[in-house]
């Protein structure tokens, strides 16, 4: 039986270290390498740092150089030799351009990819302002398919 294609986790760690699921600290206690990346957020990196530190000592801060001048090699080497990694970004991963490019770059190169999505910006100031999504532009909602049939709706506020 042959060896398990490595995957890279890209994990949103949310708007604050309070926000960290379960699922994210499961994958930062158990992959091989952890990368944690803050430059694409104003929201306090020391207080992720700390909070990374007392659930991982070992971890890696990569720089906008590292990720955006340097394509990620840093984490595709990790990669290459057969290591699952975690790219860990304050609030949710998909938000900035880079971390979609990352996981571009991996898929590529052959290599898993998963995403764990978390509390983004866009949406806490939504909320926080009371704003509702709807009054942004149509909205399409797909529903799970019921008795075969898979619908979907566009709503116009």
């Amino acid at each position: 039986m042959g060896k398990e294609t490595p995957t890279l986790y890209i994990v949103g760690l949310g708007l604050s270290p309070g926000n960290i699921t379960a699922e994210a600290l499961e994958i930062i206690r158990s992959v091989d390498d952890v990368f944690l990346e803050t430059y694409t957020s104003k929201g306090g990196p020391a207080e992720f740092i700390n909070r990374l530190r007392s659930i991982r000592s070992d971890f890696t801060q990569v720089s906008r150089e590292d990720l955006e001048n340097k394509s990620g090699e840093v984490i595709m080497r990790k990669l290459e030799n057969g290591r699952n990694a975690a790219l860990l970004v304050i609030g949710d991963p998909m938000i900035a351009t880079t971390h979609a490019a990352i996981a571009v770059i991996a898929r590529r190169r052959g290599f898993n990819v998963k995403i764990i999505n978390s509390v983004s910006i866009v949406c806490a100031v939504l909320s926080q302002l009371g704003l509702s999504p709807y009054k942004l532009g149509p909205v399409a909602t797909i529903t799970y398919p019921r008795m075969g049939v898979l619908s979907m709706r566009h709503m116009r506020c």
